[in-house]
């Protein structure tokens, strides 16, 4: 039988333990960009909502407070954030006037069950004792409090096992088990694919509950990407963004840029001026950022309202995320079966090529936010349009386009509506964004719908979206005056397109541009708009130039 350890000894031995720990701290942690960061900070904040109920004023421990991105967006949320970090990161905060503490996230000193909310990124990968770390985020959490996870992926291109400052990247099935030992419930887990000159990381990220003594009551149903009331929205309201525009028509309009912000070097000053100066609109932009993403990109730069997700290697899990938002609950997946261009940019079985689900995840991203911000009631008009457009003519002005219809141009249909650019009003705004419902909240019905017909595509599918909700009967169209470039630089999913010697550019769809010409001589202002619609009504449309 051995000899009890002397308590000098045991002290010896802790003091071993602390300088092993003291050690480890020298190493910088590995940082994401401040815009991806704010970006992945807020989307996961909104899933959290979507999932759990917090109480208001709930009392938030940030356990990686850095720049101050987390306090900043819980303290817009009006939640009582604490956060905690390294001297350097806690002195930053506290500049900013957030309540900010020296403390290591494996001995917190905070009473048990003192917070609702523990936020934890990217933290369990620097932790040399990953398990006991859990174990006391547990303790200070409330029964019934959420604690936020975030880690680096192992074995990815980015090869983050080698980073001095990690001593924990495991396997996801690990991490879960370690989350399990802790005590907490199930995780929701959600993979993000995260671009780096390394090439790609990915962060598993897990939300999870410490269990109740009594049955806690779920959140009410959201409905399309609303925000429970106990659960404080976050903003993002772009800083120094520029003033609004006062309407000439008597109109407001906000010009919609989605998805990513191509080709700026060649498309942003004719779209100012024949666009945004033509209309007297505001601009806003709902795109997918990664590390390499620009912000000095003109479109962004200029938004009025600013938007960003981190941009997904899978766009299936831009689709998780709008389901949980949404509730629903059958397997969408089964709608890939579907042939044959519809939901391009989703990976895995029956996976098919272009971008189709791209649009339709940004449409409600965009509507979510628009909704979430109050913006539907302060416009009039919105256009849902895209950055990489070279226009020939100005942009048809707002009044002489009915506000009972639905506009867009001539062409690019593929059998059903083109998805390149609408002009759509408030009230009809938002079952023309709504595309992404009926496939993660009802998919057997949809399956049902869809496999009456073949060969979809997104054009096909926004038709038919649009005649079930009685929108097609009232789509009009105006000419194709505007055409698609691309930067050389720029991913395409179709078409790389040729150079154009009359324009110095990259033509993506020669039969826009094709088309654009017809009108380059024939509509140089808004008065000959009004001519081509007088004559349009009179059905003594203009003749095409050339003809």
């Amino acid at each position: 039988m051995g000899t009890p350890l002397s308590k000098p000894f045991a002290l010896e031995k802790y003091a071993r333990l602390d300088s092993f720990l003291s050690e480890l701290k020298r190493d910088a942690a590995p940082a994401l960009t401040p815009e991806l960061e704010e970006s992945l900070c807020l989307m996961m904040y909104e899933r959290l909502c979507s999932t759990f109920q917090l109480p208001a004023g709930a009392r938030v421990l940030d356990t990686a407070c850095g720049r101050g991105t987390a306090l900043s967006l819980f303290q817009n949320a009006s939640l009582h954030a604490v956060g905690i970090g390294s001297p350097q990161d806690v002195a930053h905060c506290r500049r900013l006037g957030f309540d900010a503490r020296e403390m290591d996230p494996s001995f917190l000193d905070f009473e048990p069950e003192s917070f609702d909310l523990v936020w934890c990124p990217r933290v369990l990968n620097r932790s040399a004792m990953p398990l006991f770390t859990l174990t006391e985020l547990f303790r200070v959490l409330r029964p019934g409090g959420v604690l936020y996870l975030e880690m680096h992926a192992s074995d990815t291109a980015c090869g983050q096992e080698a980073h001095p400052n990690h001593t924990s990247v495991f396997g996801k099935r690990m991490w879960l088990e370690l989350i399990r030992r802790a005590g907490f419930e199930t995780p929701k887990a959600l993979d993000l694919a995260i671009p780096t000159a390394a090439g790609t990381d990915t962060l598993w990220t897990f939300l999870q509950r410490r269990p109740m003594a009594k049955p806690v009551q779920q959140a009410a149903s959201l409905g399309e990407a609303t925000m429970p009331a106990t659960c404080p929205a976050a903003t993002t309201a772009a800083t120094s963004a520029p003033p609004a525009a006062q309407p000439r028509s008597g109109e407001r309009v906000l010009v919609c840029m989605l998805g990513q912000l191509r080709a700026h070097e060649l498309t942003w000053q004719n779209f100012k001026e024949n666009v945004l100066d033509e209309l007297n609109a505001d601009l806003a932009v709902c795109i997918g950022t990664d590390e390499r993403f620009d912000t000095t990109n003109p479109f962004f730069v200029n938004a009025r309202h600013r938007w960003t997700v981190p941009e997904f290697a899978d766009y299936g899990d831009g689709f998780e995320l709008a389901r949980d938002v949404l509730g629903g609950a059958d397997d969408w997946r089964t709608l890939l079966s579907v042939g044959n261009q519809w939901l391009g940019g989703i990976k895995g079985d029956n996976s098919q090529p272009g971008s189709g689900s791209i649009q339709i995840f940004f449409r409600w991203l965009l509507l979510h936010h628009l909704r979430k911000d109050g913006l539907i009631a302060q416009y009039d008009r919105f256009i849902i349009t895209r950055s990489d457009f070279f226009y020939f003519s100005p942009h048809p002005p707002i009044d002489v386009l009915d506000r009972d219809a639905l506009w867009i141009p001539n062409g690019e249909d593929y059998g059903g509506f083109t998805d390149r650019h609408l002009v759509v009003s408030a009230n009809d705004l938002e079952p023309a964004l709504s595309l992404i419902h009926d496939i993660v909240v009802r998919p057997k019905v949809l399956l049902t719908e869809m496999r009456r017909y073949n060969q979809w595509n997104i054009e096909r599918y926004l038709r038919f979206q649009f005649t079930k909700r009685g929108l097609a009967r009232r789509v009009r169209r105006f000419p194709y005056v505007m055409f698609t470039v691309r930067g050389t630089n720029d991913p395409s999913s179709w078409s790389w397109g040729r150079f154009d010697p009359d324009t110095g550019m990259i033509v993506k769809y020669p039969g826009e541009k094709h088309e654009a010409m017809k009108y380059r001589e024939l509509i140089k202002n808004k008065d000959d708009w009004r001519s081509y619609f007088d004559n349009l009504a009179n059905s003594k449309p203009l003749a095409h130039a050339g003809e």
